[in-house]
């Protein structure tokens, strides 16, 4: 385990783990090449600017290669069931393209303002990281609904939570909700809220203030 410091110009310091670091090698007649695929966690949300700074120094450490993928996660996130919270990939020369599966901090503003619209009495409230969103689940007319809030703006709003519907592998229950897409959740002994489709369990959020 190895923890980094990266200043900045106004003197930011940038913390980030290596936690897997793999090579292959690219068989193409047109692309021939070292391949790497990193996987790297986070101290908390940064800009592309910081990600870049960050990503610049991870690409500086290798030796000459055709790709570079670097997945980034943050701390609080379940690396077996989630998808990175941003990812950036390099192709030869080409500078780094940062993509965002996560909201930015600017982003979780426009969430936060929206869930202040909420008029109704919160009773938890999740993040999940690699959505961009946050999962809401609140008291109206003595009934449970839930919320799920964008970093759009988009709302998925007013699903009912309707029952029981039996144990989790951890023998936590699980509870149906109003959505188009057959979902349910578990919360966890430790707050956590776990998301369940079809095939199984496919996230596990943190529970935020």
């Amino acid at each position: 385990m190895h923890w980094s410091l990266i200043p900045k110009p106004e003197e930011l310091s940038l913390i980030y783990e290596i936690i897997k670091n793999e090579q292959s090698y690219l068989l193409n007649d047109q692309n021939r090449g070292l391949v790497f695929q990193m996987t790297v966690i986070i101290s908390k949300k940064y800009n592309k600017d910081e990600l870049l700074s960050i990503s610049e120094q991870l690409k500086n450490n290798k030796e000459k290669f055709v790709k570079l993928y670097i997945h980034y996660y943050l701390k609080e996130q379940n690396l077996n069931y989630a998808n990175p919270y941003a990812v950036a990939n390099y192709e030869g020369v080409r500078n780094a393209e940062i993509l965002y599966n996560g909201s930015t901090a600017e982003k979780d503003s426009i969430i936060y303002n929206n869930i202040k619209k909420l008029q109704y009495k919160i009773i938890g409230k999740w993040q999940w990281v690699s959505g961009g969103c946050i999962c809401v689940i609140y008291l109206k007319n003595n009934k449970k609904y839930f919320n799920t809030y964008f970093k759009d703006g988009g709302i998925l709003q007013d699903g009912q939570i309707i029952d029981m519907h039996g144990f989790n592998e951890n023998n936590a229950p699980c509870f149906k909700y109003d959505n188009p897409h057959g979902e349910y959740f578990a919360i966890e002994a430790n707050g956590n809220l776990s998301l369940y489709g079809k095939n199984g369990k496919f996230e596990e959020l943190t529970p935020i203030n």
